[in-house]
């Protein structure tokens, strides 16, 4: 299992899906939230972290790469962080 957490920018804001691509010991990761309209939304300055799991099964014996979205910078290019994770067998 494989725990991630991710910042909830306002109370209008909820986990939707985790879109999650494979590309043999590679992959990349993005947390998708939907935003309910509503003019009560409150901006979350405390208490905006959510953290999830999902189950992971290993298919290789070599280290995996985990490309976690973190959001864009100022040009507007994707901005990833890089996880390595070796795999350890008995």
């Amino acid at each position: 299992t494989i725990y991630y957490t991710y910042l909830r920018p306002t109370s209008c804001h909820a986990f939707h899906n985790l879109f999650l691509t494979a590309d043999d010991n590679n992959r990349t990761i993005a947390v998708a939230t939907r935003v309910t309209p509503n003019t009560n939304c409150l901006e979350l300055t405390t208490d905006n972290e959510v953290t999830e799991s999902f189950d992971f099964k290993v298919l290789y014996d070599q280290v995996y790469r985990f490309h976690v979205w973190k959001g864009k910078d100022q040009e507007g290019n994707d901005i990833y962080e890089t996880i390595e994770v070796p795999v350890v067998t008995d």
